[in-house]
């Protein structure tokens, strides 16, 4: 169940790996980051942003390279709702980029529930 295409939007898929692709993934309009949501890695501190995400993965900007297959929690809030969530993530890809940061690309240990999606992006 899509939300608000206002603040978010289908980000097209170009990828080979498209096929794969079992959920729609939501980014933002008009920059590279959500602005509302906050997503924390526990355990490890820098900053993250979300650069896209879906009811069963996400990709994030972090300024930490995590190992492939490395299995953490991931907290997210819209601090706007005031509404979280803690889900397993595991670590699936990891690319630097040329500022020194990394794009992360994850997997949830469990699907997100449409209620969750649509609190986390509206």
């Amino acid at each position: 169940m899509p939300v608000q295409k206002s603040s978010f939007s289908e980000e097209p898929i170009k990828s080979p790996n498209a096929q794969r692709r079992v959920a729609l993934r939501y980014c933002p309009i008009g920059s590279e980051t959500f602005t509302h949501l906050n997503a924390v890695v526990e355990g490890f501190f820098g900053t993250v942003s979300v650069r896209n995400i879906s009811t069963t993965g996400i990709s994030l900007i972090v300024d930490y390279d995590l190992e492939p297959d490395l299995v953490v929690n991931l907290q997210l809030r819209n601090l706007g709702k005031m509404f979280s969530c803690r889900v397993p993530l595991r670590i699936v890809y990891m690319v630097e980029k040329p500022s020194g940061e990394w794009i992360l690309g994850g997997a949830f240990g469990r699907k997100l529930l449409d209620k969750e999606i649509k609190a986390l992006l509206t």
